[in-house]
């Protein structure tokens, strides 16, 4: 039996779309996982019924997060999508409570912070670019991965390079989890929950990056591998 993994869709919310790129998708798959593209739910009652029937959550990039989750005043933010977050908001709470793994990447590792008590900068500096002009799955900038952390177990090493599409970044990490990888201009790069097998989010979009690096795909294959441990329904 196969796990399942909730993946929640990008969205367009000048549209009304729910989507998913395929990289998410095929990242999934790829490591025995099976992808289920969750949509912006409204009810509550369905929302906990998702939580209870995946056996693991991958939070998609994405749109800005509200500044008003974390407290804030919007200064620096750009699109917003308030159905991606109210559905992540709720969603990401529910699986922690279930002690279900997680994998953030991108807006996910921002949201999976907010979600559980951090900050996010509005907008980082220019010292370093990230939001690189280059393919996608090229790697353009060195991120630190500290030792002893999940981070550093799944990849081996202390310093990788990733791709970057981001504007936002984590500032204050939430209460329970650490910071993993730091970029050169001290951009908090990866987080993670203390004493959990695997709740992880991640800046770089490694959807893309697994097919040419292997290190990455560790990542998902480590995470599916923690979710098949995960069928009962709590």
């Amino acid at each position: 039996m196969k796990p399942i993994i909730g993946i929640t869709c990008i969205g367009y919310p000048k549209k009304g779309w729910n989507y998913l790129q395929y990289e998410y998708v095929s990242s999934i798959e790829a490591v025995g996982g099976v992808p289920l593209l969750i949509p912006a739910l409204e009810s509550k009652e369905n929302i906990k019924e998702i939580a209870k029937k995946i056996n693991g959550f991958l939070l998609s990039g994405g749109t800005d997060v509200d500044p008003v989750w974390y407290g804030e005043e919007p200064t620096k933010v750009r699109t917003l999508d308030p159905r991606k977050d109210i559905l992540e908001l709720e969603l990401t709470n529910l699986i922690i409570k279930l002690e279900k793994p997680i994998l953030g990447i991108c807006r996910g590792a921002q949201m999976l912070n907010v979600a559980c008590g951090g900050t996010l900068n509005q907008s980082v500096s220019d010292e370093l670019k990230h939001n690189q002009e280059a393919p996608k799955d090229y790697p353009t900038h060195e991120i630190e991965i500290k030792a002893g952390t999940l981070l550093f177990k799944l990849i081996g090493k202390n310093h990788i390079r990733v791709n970057s599409f981001h504007h936002q970044a984590v500032k204050d990490v939430a209460p329970g989890f650490r910071m993993s990888a730091l970029a050169k201009d001290g951009v908090i790069e990866a987080i993670e929950k203390k004493n959990h097998p695997f709740t992880l989010g991640i800046q770089a979009h490694i959807e893309y990056l697994w097919q040419k690096n292997p290190l990455f795909k560790n990542i998902f294959l480590s995470f599916v591998k923690e979710c098949k441990k995960n069928y009962s329904v709590k």
